[in-house]
């Protein structure tokens, strides 16, 4: 279930209800719900609750020597512009595992970093398109419409519209 932190809680009560009601439904499924250490406002009496710790700055660089295996070329040029000053507030990303794969996938499309957090989620978004795309064969000539991400997301998808 997704739930952006932008959503609040006037909506939250739309997917935590959603969330329960497909446990009880579907019992022998696996489910894994994740938030912020701070918006665990919420109990859920059939799930373990952990908390993950935060990379360290030498587990991101084994992240992504691993991630550019075949490049470390590549490999070595993301570390070096994620320690670079300027992207200070990047490497905090890097220490969430999820925030960093998107990086890692981004830099491998672009080479560069987005300079703001919603640009990384619609640059690895459309990275992402186009891997799904090309494991189908499918070449698209026609624009696509795709999910909206950044602060009015939970607005527009709440409303169910899309933007092409």
């Amino acid at each position: 279930m997704l739930l952006p932190q932008d959503m609040g809680p006037k909506y939250s009560f739309l997917k935590i209800g959603d969330g329960i009601d497909f446990t009880n439904q579907y019992p022998a499924n696996k489910v894994l719900i994740t938030c912020r250490i701070a918006a665990t406002d919420y109990t859920f009496e059939k799930f373990t609750y952990v908390e993950m710790a935060d990379f360290t700055l030498e587990q991101v660089q084994v992240f992504a020597r691993k991630w550019f295996v075949h490049d470390d070329e590549k490999a070595k040029r993301f570390v070096d512009e994620l320690n670079r000053a300027e992207h200070r507030g990047l490497r905090e990303l890097a220490q969430t595992p999820l925030l960093l794969t998107l990086l890692c996938l981004n830099f491998e499309e672009t080479l560069t970093f987005p300079a703001r957090r919603a640009e990384l989620y619609e640059e690895a978004l459309d990275a992402l398109l186009k891997k799904w795309d090309a494991t189908r064969n499918i070449k698209r000539d026609e624009v696509v419409s795709r999910p909206v991400v950044g602060p009015q997301a939970p607005v527009v998808h709440a409303c169910g519209c899309r933007i092409l």
